[in-house]
């Protein structure tokens, strides 16, 4: 493992577990709570939350539980229905936009500084999701009078809810470090079969339901169950993607899933809204940041690609024995702040410091995150995902870490930064 600069921008062991038993233990004993106690408690159980979290230094909990709290105040005073009601129907949509949100952290913090700055807190976000997702769920129990022990079996609306409520779960266990060293790979793979699994399953309930395909309601079913089904075929760690993306981790492409989940709670919400009077209106929102999500995620991606032309730099020439590759102007680097560039299909980052110019792979140790958009700590660069630090001298862990990034030759040369990727 690499070295953190500031372990208070992480939730401490403590504080994480302490939140996960109160939280768990609120939505499991929550459904046995009186109406008229309900709304009081909630915000109780949210003040608790707080309160550890304030004990523990953890400004993001303080932060993420104070929005939450004041979301439910805010539906509890407004809208004239059941506490429970309330309660099942806010924590569902507040899990359903904060998911959303989630993805949206990945692709604007490649061109966003604060969304950047935010990118090391999405699992724990996320793990904030799956709470909510569990409030969801207990209260519906009570509120429909459903059997908790056979709720795949009352059709497509409980069944999309399970599937995604044991999608975040399996996202929830894999967030910490530890779970991802000591799951074996062969964990990871028995999820994603048992996710098509149960997809297939739904598609089954849906058809015995309406009869055919073609019948299926919601319409967007048609399109999305194939989508639930390929994704994660294609990331599957035997498939041809699984095999191309080898470099991946397996816990990585499990959590791939998490974009497949996000239209499972939307199909979920929308399944619930086609069976209610003037569900119609409900709808429309929801396709709407469905589209958002996924048109962020597009045009970023194709926003990198174009960019990505503009970084390639082919003009090399042999100097000492070495070939170097030519970057840009001297006058164009500013102190402590890295610029990429692709030699040879490689991507590098370059850093002006004191001076002196430094050139590393543009990839993380960790998780791959960009080290052209890392901080300058002393004798350090700092990864902008999670704090991993390397020495601005040769790209090494601090002493005691085994980690690095490769560490190229630079040369000033006409005006001119050139590289070398020999060693």
């Amino acid at each position: 493992m690499g070295s953190v600069v500031n372990p208070n921008n992480y939730p401490a062991k403590e504080n994480v577990f302490t939140i996960l038993v109160v939280a768990f233990t609120w939505a499991v004993f929550g459904i046995y709570i009186p109406e008229e106690s309900l709304f009081l408690l909630f915000e109780l159980f949210i003040l608790v939350l707080i309160g550890i979290s304030l004990y523990y230094k953890n400004s993001l909990d303080v932060i993420i539980l104070s929005v939450i709290g004041v979301i439910f105040f805010v539906a509890f005073t407004l809208v004239d229905e059941t506490p429970r009601f309330i309660l099942m129907r806010t924590a569902a949509l507040s899990a359903f936009f904060l998911l959303g949100f989630v993805l949206m952290i990945g692709p604007l913090s490649r061109i966003s500084a604060p969304f950047l700055r935010l990118y090391k807190y999405r699992r724990h976000i996320g793990v904030t999701v799956f709470i909510l997702g569990v409030i969801h769920m207990t209260q519906a129990v009570n509120y429909h009078g459903l059997d908790p022990s056979d709720l795949l079996a009352e059709g497509d609306f409980a069944a999309l809810g399970i599937l995604t409520l044991g999608g975040l779960l399996f996202l929830a266990i894999t967030s910490w470090d530890y779970a991802q060293k000591k799951f074996h790979p062969l964990f990871f793979d028995v999820v994603h079969l048992l996710w098509i699994g149960v997809v297939f399953y739904v598609i089954w309930l849906d058809i015995q339901e309406y009869g055919s395909w073609g019948e299926m309601e919601p319409a967007g079913k048609k399109w999305l169950y194939p989508i639930l089904v390929l994704f994660p075929l294609v990331t599957f760690r035997f498939s041809f993607a699984g095999i191309a993306l080898k470099s991946v981790m397996p816990w990585k492409q499990l959590h791939m899933l998490s974009w497949v989940i996000f239209l499972t709670l939307a199909l979920h919400a929308l399944t619930a809204y086609d069976s209610l009077d003037g569900g119609d209106e409900l709808v429309k929102p929801v396709w709407i940041y469905v589209f958002i999500v996924f048109s962020i995620h597009g045009g970023v991606w194709i926003q990198q690609k174009l960019l990505g032309r503009k970084e390639i730099c082919s003009e090399n020439k042999q100097i000492n024995g070495k070939i170097f590759y030519k970057t840009a102007n001297v006058s164009e680097f500013q102190e402590k702040k890295g610029k990429k560039f692709i030699l040879n299909k490689v991507p590098v980052a370059i850093f002006k410091v004191k001076g002196e110019f430094h050139a590393y792979s543009n990839v993380c140790a960790h998780q791959k995150g960009p080290i052209c958009k890392a901080a300058v700590d002393g004798e350090f660069i700092v990864c902008p995902w999670h704090n991993f630090q390397y020495n601005v001298k040769d790209g090494k862990g601090p002493v005691g870490f085994n980690d690095f990034i490769p560490y190229y030759q630079t040369l000033e040369k006409d005006e001119f930064v050139w590289v070398s990727l020999m060693n």
